[in-house]
């Protein structure tokens, strides 16, 4: 394939992605004031879900087609890690290493719940090996878990962001939308997602064209250069909440993004039908795809340290969060290339 006509289409896909994710932005905020939800529940549910659609087909197609579960695994595991790598962009270059003194600690709710799931992703890839978990059904005991503490903290969030939303704040809030109708918004959302869906699917596959153009490795390809391909939508949308000044959805987003991430994983290993699809990579790929899931962790300890400590920048735009979450994905870079 002529190399310029190959980048041509990488760029043009990767237009339509960020134009599609700044429409879900506004999009997000309208069905915010019209149903009177939080904005950081909106970012989990809404967008959470909806930017989080390429990892759901890229996994499934995984799982179904190739039935590479190592592919299918690290492809949510990788974008969990770059996912918290976009709020370092939108500290560094829209708040210029204030976004943390910007949120309110409501947020770390969120942040608390994608620490459990990567909690029971890390836990999957590491225990059966050693306490041989029986799996229901041909589902993995974990799957289990991760779905049954995903309903949960969704309903959870919705009750929190209800008692916190008293009718005084939304009868006083501006109305900026009361001409646009739910039902003309939830159209145009599915035209959106549907041009993100189908951009990021083409940008997978002219990864894989890449790969083979310029002799890079697959399956570095696959668990991160996927990885950041399915994570554009997440980073169009976080990018323009942020200059919208929505710094709770951009949060709620991330969260979102992830946890529903760690739950294509069971998702996939209901299509997986050559038993649990957290136990079956190799011993070398589980550790791999564990060591992600920590690194994964550790960065969201970290985000949610910086919003309940008003974390500041230490020097230029550049805060403490910021330094510890570009490197933990720098480690995951680095053990990406071991492997």
């Amino acid at each position: 394939m002529d190399h310029l006509w190959l980048w041509t289409q990488f760029v043009i896909a990767s237009a339509l992605i960020v134009f599609a994710g700044s429409r879900l932005s506004r999009y997000a905020d309208i069905l915010s004031e019209k149903l009177g939800l939080g904005h950081v529940f909106v970012g989990m549910v809404f967008l959470g879900w909806i930017t989080s659609l390429p990892e759901l087909v890229l996994s499934l197609g995984s799982t179904i087609y190739v039935c590479e579960p190592d592919m299918a695994i690290g492809n949510v595991l990788g974008s969990c890690l770059f996912n918290l790598t976009i709020l370092v962009v939108a500290d560094i270059i829209i708040v210029r290493g204030l976004f943390f003194t910007r949120t309110h600690r409501g947020s770390a709710i969120t942040g608390t719940a994608s620490l459990v799931m990567l909690l029971l992703a890390g836990a999957g890839l590491m225990l059966p090996t050693v306490m041989n978990i029986p799996s229901p059904l041909g589902i993995d005991f974990f799957s289990w878990l991760i779905i049954a503490f995903y309903v949960i903290s969704t309903l959870l969030l919705y009750r929190h962001d209800k008692r916190t939303t008293t009718p005084d704040e939304l009868d006083n809030e501006e109305k900026k939308y009361e001409d646009t109708g739910i039902p003309a918004v939830a159209f145009q959302s599915v035209i959106a997602t549907a041009v993100s869906v189908g951009a990021g699917l083409y940008l997978a596959n002219l990864g894989d064209v890449i790969a083979d153009t310029y002799g890079i490795a697959h399956s570095f390809v696959g668990t991160l250069f996927f990885a950041v391909v399915s994570s554009l939508p997440e980073l169009s949308t976080t990018i323009a909440a942020a200059r919208l000044g929505f710094y709770d959805m951009c949060l709620g987003n991330i969260f979102g993004s992830n946890i529903f991430n760690v739950m294509i994983i069971s998702v996939s290993d209901i299509f997986y039908r050559r038993g649990s699809i957290i136990a079956a990579p190799d011993p070398d790929s589980r550790f791999y795809l564990f060591c992600v899931a920590l690194f994964a962790f550790v960065a969201t300890v970290a985000v949610i340290m910086g919003i309940r400590l008003k974390s500041k920048k230490l020097f230029w735009r550049i805060s403490w969060v910021s330094l510890v979450v570009t490197a933990c994905y720098v480690l995951g870079l680095f053990l990406s290339r071991l492997l």
